[in-house]
């Protein structure tokens, strides 16, 4: 998906890239409940790009629309 090749027992990939240092990290979760603590962890910084990969879809949330969505 999206050139993203994901391994069966893989859940999602979750991309950060930082806007302040433009460091990019890649984190790799086999259980939704750890997935959803960082993507809610990196939402409340304010200062990433959230890229969340699935074996069905990818999505991509900037800064701006993390405002009401938490």
């Amino acid at each position: 998906m999206g050139g993203y090749e994901i391994p069966d027992n893989v859940l999602c990939l979750v991309r950060d890239r930082n806007l302040k240092t433009n460091k990019v990290t890649e984190h790799v979760y086999k259980q939704s409940p750890a997935a959803s603590k960082l993507i809610h962890k990196l939402a409340h910084k304010g200062d990433s790009e959230i890229t969340v990969c699935t074996h069905n879809a990818v999505a991509h949330i900037e800064p701006h629309n993390y405002i009401g969505e938490l």
